[in-house]
């Protein structure tokens, strides 16, 4: 997010801050408290339990590509770290047509959809030992699912169609470079006129209801050894989420996540922490937008009861477009309620001037 001139933030803040003279600003940015708490699965769940995520993530889609990256991830009976991938694990099992995807065969949908991922990544405190996890996400049930969609689909093919047919026809005179630009031209066309019905898809559909998940488990390699006896269990975790429509223009989602240590490192280790919250959402239009969420979090420690530990996360953010500014002011109040390992955190006000806003559809 590109933000605005020092000069201009000061300005705004001195304003801010004659307009409410008593008011404590916190440190943390709009921004940085809107993505507090993830309020949708992971895009990757195994990456989340990796103490880095990968940067770089090859999708496989054949059985032929998977059978090609196994030297990818292995070298010498040692695991190799900062390898990622994403595979379609049923896309071959649910050999649907698209008219048979779009049936009444809803589990063919919710299978094609699931992802499984792997990825590794090197312990950054134990010199040889590596990690190694897995995890699937699937949308059980997507209402707003482009290929489940009969009527999207017909209208893409109509529009590329009519895109074909602005184009003059082709002469029998024509040369092999002529026909090559004339091809270049028919694609460019018809992609042009398909993506009009694919900018009002996603508008209309942003918000449809939806019900996610996802589960991960991540393992430790002693001494990099993918060996059955060196894999020890480290950590799991999995994610629930939905998305419910109010309307065109809001939405409310509802989360709940929960990930455990098998291993903890130290008798003070945290072991599981769960979170369970909900967000709304609401675009009043395209300069003005507000958010409003909160989140319980509970993490529990693996020896002593007494520091396990509870707070409440909240945020209300609201976004204006501000022509003058060149961007967006973005005016929030929340934060965290102070408990035993962040004795400091607190519920303020914060601000920001931006070229880019924060919520989108």
């Amino acid at each position: 997010m590109k933000v605005l001139s020092i000069h201009t933030q000061r300005w705004w803040m001195s304003v801010l801050c004659t307009a409410l003279p008593l008011t404590v600003f916190s440190q943390v940015t709009p921004e940085e408290l809107a993505n507090n708490i993830g309020y949708s699965v992971p895009v990757s769940p195994a990456f989340e339990l990796l103490p880095g995520k990968p940067s770089e993530v090859t999708s496989l889609v054949t059985p032929k590509d998977i059978m090609a990256s196994v030297p990818t991830f292995i070298s010498k009976d040692r695991v190799k770290t900062g390898v990622a991938a994403d595979i379609r694990p049923f896309s071959y099992l649910v050999k649907a047509s698209l008219s048979e995807y779009q049936g009444k065969a809803k589990w063919k949908q919710a299978l094609w959809r699931t992802v499984l991922a792997i990825g590794t990544a090197a312990d950054p405190t134990t010199k040889n030992d590596a990690f190694l996890s897995a995890g699937l996400r699937t949308s059980i049930i997507d209402k707003g699912d482009p290929r489940a969609n009969k009527a999207y689909t017909d209208s893409l093919s109509s529009a590329y169609a009519r895109g074909l047919a602005s184009l003059p026809p082709p002469t029998l005179g024509m040369t092999l470079e002529q026909a090559a630009q004339r091809a270049a031209q028919v694609n460019k066309k018809g992609m042009i006129s398909a993506d009009s019905v694919r900018k009002l898809f996603n508008k209309n559909s942003w918000n449809k209801f939806r019900l996610d998940m996802g589960v991960a488990f991540m393992a430790r390699a002693i001494n990099g050894s993918y060996r059955s006896d060196s894999l020890k269990g480290d950590r799991w975790g999995v994610w629930i989420a939905t998305g419910i429509p109010l309307g065109e223009n809001a939405q409310f989602n509802v989360t709940g996540k929960a990930t455990h240590s098998i291993r903890p490192t130290t008798e003070q280790s945290e072991t599981s922490r769960y979170v369970a919250g909900g967000r709304f959402r609401i675009f009043m239009n395209n300069n003005l937008a507000f958010s409003v969420e909160a989140a319980q979090l509970w993490a529990n420690y693996s020896k002593s009861t007494s520091l396990n530990e509870t707070w409440t996360h909240f945020a209300a953010i609201a976004e204006l477009n501000v022509p003058a500014l060149g961007g967006w002011l973005t005016l929030a109040y929340g934060g965290d309620s102070a408990h035993r390992s962040h004795t400091e955190s607190t519920f303020a006000f914060s601000y920001a001037v931006t070229t880019n806003r924060i919520f989108t559809k």
